[in-house]
């Protein structure tokens, strides 16, 4: 397997890397890449794709929407916390800006869709979160899934209705959020699960 995990210049891109390694096998290689630095190739060598967190907003990284579109039937991706949103916003949902932001807390999430990256969880967990965006349920299109919120009902993870892309707005390589390693594993393992 050959994993992908673009960076957006955030300080948790390599505690995402230390989370994909501890659940690889041996023969997996993982290379991040700057969110600057894709290329066509290396999008097209991959088996898995994942989108990092990072500063700034979706609409700043609107280069990410014909990734996500040209590779949607071919290679699972999975987006985390600005890469979640970004692709939201990439299937036309509309993300906004909290009234207070939830950096650095710990609170529980409600899997609603056991399938997929939930695959063998409890329906509550407690997750790490550091996010002022989040994505919008109103007008969600058709193509999405809400699998996850919190206890005010923001969205908390989505997936696509037919293809292998997920997205969570928390952090699972966050010591504060149980079983990141069983929903890494279960992306990386789609095709076996």
């Amino acid at each position: 397997m050959k994993i992908l995990l673009i960076d957006n210049n955030d300080s948790f891109t390599y505690n995402l890397l230390h989370l994909i390694k501890s659940v690889c096998n041996n023969n997996d290689s993982v290379e991040v890449c700057s969110s600057n630095g894709i290329t066509e190739k290396k999008l097209a060598d991959s088996t898995r794709i994942i989108i990092s967190p990072g500063p700034g907003t979706p609409a700043e990284a609107k280069k990410f929407h014909k990734i996500i579109r040209s590779y949607e039937q071919q290679i699972p991706i999975l987006g985390i916390c600005l890469g979640h949103q970004i692709i939201a916003e990439s299937y036309g949902a509309v993300t906004y800006n909290l009234t207070r932001p939830a950096h650095g807390i710990q609170s529980e999430i409600s899997i609603t869709d056991h399938t997929d990256i939930f695959r063998g969880m409890q329906s509550n967990i407690m997750a790490g979160r550091y996010h002022s965006w989040c994505v919008s349920s109103e007008n969600l299109p058709d193509c999405l899934k809400i699998t996850a919120a919190d206890n005010a009902g923001n969205i908390m993870a989505i997936s696509h209705c037919e293809y292998n892309i997920f997205g969570v707005q928390f952090h699972p390589e966050s010591f504060m959020t149980d079983y990141g390693k069983i929903i890494m594993s279960n992306f990386l393992n789609l095709n076996q699960l």
